[in-house]
């Protein structure tokens, strides 16, 4: 397993940033980082009024495609997404994503811890992987980064 952590500290409710994740049309400002493509489109299925079981299906700006999960759910303090389903060639070097994201209210912010584990499924899939979650830290500090400045003209207004 490949593993790494962010984290940033919001304005924000933790509701709010969770909220943001349903909302099929902020997706589409991750850009991606380097090689790692942009989303382009999301479509949200199985939605559940507790969030568990939800389905993200995503197409990426290079036309890939993967499905993120709603696997665990605690209001205002834990997500957990499970990517899957990838298609060529990552399916041959993953056999899925976690990503968790763990809120604690402090004071008027939210800190947040954002965690991804990768899980290869071969020695070759543990070696680029490797490389390729490099560039993923790198994709996920540029969208906090955009949030926090979103968040910032939102409350300057």
């Amino acid at each position: 397993m490949i593993e790494f952590e962010l984290t940033e500290s919001f304005i924000m409710q933790p509701e709010e940033f969770i909220d943001n994740i349903f909302d099929e049309s902020s997706w589409l400002d991750y850009e991606g980082y380097g090689f790692l493509p942009g989303i382009k489109n999301v479509d949200i299925s199985n939605y559940s009024k507790d969030r568990i079981g939800t389905k993200f299906h995503l197409t990426n700006t290079d036309g890939s495609k993967h499905v993120e999960s709603v696997i665990e759910y605690i209001p205002g303090e834990l997500l957990v997404l499970e990517f899957s389903e990838f298609k060529k060639p990552l399916k041959n070097l993953a056999s899925h994503f976690i990503e968790t994201f763990h809120f604690e209210r402090v004071g008027d912010r939210t800190n947040l811890v954002r965690t991804f584990q990768i899980f290869p499924s071969n020695v070759i899939g543990t070696v680029l992987l490797s490389v390729i979650s490099i560039f993923l830290k790198k994709a996920i500090r540029k969208h906090l980064d955009k949030i926090v400045v979103k968040e910032k003209e939102i409350a300057s207004e």
